[in-house]
């Protein structure tokens, strides 16, 4: 089996840093908006339009794509600034 995920998650100066990655057997052709390979599509995970919805709400930077046999979703959020 060639499954996977993998978690990144830390702060880098003013910003936090997210990114996911996962087994991907696709064509590399990835974006925001594209649909599921489940065949049951309905019930898997909030969706890429959403969480980029979400993220730019905040101010912060969204992007997914695939390379080497694997799907990345990388997030950047600007941290809030720390009240005195």
């Amino acid at each position: 089996e060639k499954r996977y995920v993998s978690f990144t998650l830390k702060r880098s100066g003013a910003f936090v840093f997210m990114e996911v990655s996962n087994y991907y057997d696709g064509d590399g052709k990835v974006y925001v908006g594209m649909k599921t390979s489940k065949a049951d599509g309905v019930m898997h995970g909030y969706g890429i339009k959403n969480m980029r919805r979400i993220v730019e709400k905040y101010g912060g930077e969204f992007s997914v794509r695939a390379e080497n046999g694997a799907f990345y979703v990388t997030v950047l959020i600007p941290l809030p600034p720390v009240k005195k």
